[in-house]
């Protein structure tokens, strides 16, 4: 399945031959993030990205917390997790 991102004036995306204007929250920042980025970035990178006045642990804690919601949207289908790193 192929995704399209527009991220210069109003964000949207093509998902499913239709184009989506997302809600700007952070579960769409952090998928638009990875898509942009294009390559694997491990949890603590992501986790200081967003949190970055936060302790590791809280950091990491929300960052678990965000790609559960980010995981519920309807064009993560390309999210890729693994223990350590994500993409």
């Amino acid at each position: 399945m192929s995704v399209t991102l527009k991220l210069l004036g109003k964000a949207r995306l093509k998902h499913e031959d239709e184009w989506l204007e997302p809600a700007l929250g952070k579960p769409f920042c952090l998928l638009a993030y990875l898509a942009y980025n294009g390559s694997w970035l491990s949890r603590e990178e992501l986790a200081f990205i967003f949190w970055p006045d936060m302790d590791d642990g809280s950091a990491r804690r929300n960052l678990r917390q965000l790609l559960n919601r980010a995981k519920r949207l309807p064009f993560s289908t390309g999210l890729e997790l693994e223990t350590t790193r994500l993409a």
